[in-house]
């Protein structure tokens, strides 16, 4: 994993359910707010149809951002010190 505090994130998976798992994590400043870009190459290592868990990936990652979303939107409401 590399990271750049406050900016990115580059991941590979060592090991977990798929074949391979890697990708990225990005923020980027826009207008008053904060972008959030993910991408993320893999290969499952399953005997279900690509499409199911295409679903299932899909659907995980949805309620993953959007809880990270809500959170961000918490925080927001709070002034935080800078030192």
């Amino acid at each position: 994993m590399t990271e750049q505090p406050n900016k990115d994130t580059d991941f590979v998976q060592i090991s977990g359910e798929a074949k391979s798992y890697k990708g990225s994590w990005r923020l980027e400043e826009e207008g008053n707010g904060t972008v959030f870009k993910y991408r993320a190459e893999s290969e499952p290592d399953s005997v279900f149809p690509k499409a199911m868990i295409e679903y299932f990936i899909k659907n995980r990652l949805n309620s993953s951002f959007e809880a990270m979303a809500n959170a961000g939107a918490e925080r927001r409401q709070f002034a935080c010190a800078v030192n």
